[in-house]
């Protein structure tokens, strides 16, 4: 497309390969970001010229997420939602939902939304005294009417906010807060809450629990460790991702082209600052 002129408003190219060598390898392993290197100057190798890439197009390098380090003992590391919840009965996905399940599982590696099929038999509350018990649990999270509740493993307290509310956080949302905010690392000052070790952590757990239908809580582990259930992969001794921690989030950006930005650094805020790019501006000459 670059050598026919023929360039759409908007591409996308996705370079996996650091993701993979750094669950294998590690956090600290580049072996992809040099592949990556040698990648994105094949492409600016087919413009005449460097600069003319530059005048030609804005550039956004974006990495999608972060990755925490797995601890090498898999004995340790590897969190197995099927033990913790026992004596529940969980859907194999090889069988699908049959009529005595009473637990599903979506693991995403660090992450994981559990659902019960039987609120009356099998409550919430149940899932969640359950998955109390093991202190590799970073975070317990589901709705309780309009309020979100939170708790960890090895804990007791809970934390509970909604949306709308007297705190205004870093990116102006307003949030009703009460019980134990250091379980979601929040620092309250006057009306306003900054977050620490779990970046836009409210509207990150509140997307999370009304984004689709169901009885159902989500939970996250600790840097370190990774939930396995039913044939998920694992990575001891490597990296995963899917947690809400910084380590999981945080992700480089460079830009090139223009002296615009997003609103907010965060990923959520790319589509609008995208939009008015291909709408509104030309690439700064």
């Amino acid at each position: 497309m670059i050598e026919n002129e023929n360039l759409p408003s908007f591409s996308i190219v996705y370079l996996p390969d650091h993701d993979k060598n750094v669950h294998k390898h590690g956090p600290m392993d580049i072996q992809g970001i040099k592949d990556m290197d040698k990648q994105l100057e094949t492409i600016l190798n087919t413009f005449p010229s460097w600069e003319e890439a530059l005048e030609s197009a804005v550039w956004i390098l974006i990495g999608d997420n972060g990755q925490s380090h797995v601890n090498n003992d898999s004995k340790t590391a590897l969190v197995d939602l099927r033990k913790l919840l026992a004596p529940l009965k969980i859907t194999k996905l090889r069988n699908g939902v049959r009529k005595e399940d009473q637990v599903v599982l979506a693991p995403n590696l660090r992450s994981c939304f559990i659902y019960t099929l039987s609120p009356s038999e099998v409550p919430l509350s149940l899932l969640v005294e359950k998955l109390q018990k093991d202190t590799r649990i970073e975070m317990i999270a589901w709705k309780k009417g309009e309020w979100i509740e939170v708790t960890a493993g090895g804990n007791t307290k809970t934390c509970q906010f909604k949306h709308e509310g007297r705190w205004v956080d870093e990116y102006n949302q307003t949030w009703e807060i009460e019980g134990d905010d250091s379980l979601l690392d929040l620092q309250l000052h006057e009306n306003a809450v900054t977050f620490g070790r779990f970046p836009d952590a409210l509207a990150r757990l509140y997307s999370a629990l009304h984004s689709h239908n169901g009885e159902f809580i989500t939970v996250s582990v600790k840097p370190g460790y990774e939930f396995i259930s039913e044939s998920t992969p694992s990575h001891a001794g490597g990296a995963s991702h899917g947690g809400f921690h910084s380590n999981d989030s945080l992700i480089p950006m460079m830009v090139a082209g223009t002296d615009t930005a997003p609103e907010f650094r965060r990923i959520v805020d790319l589509k609008k600052w995208i939009l008015h790019l291909i709408q509104h501006q030309s690439p700064r000459s």
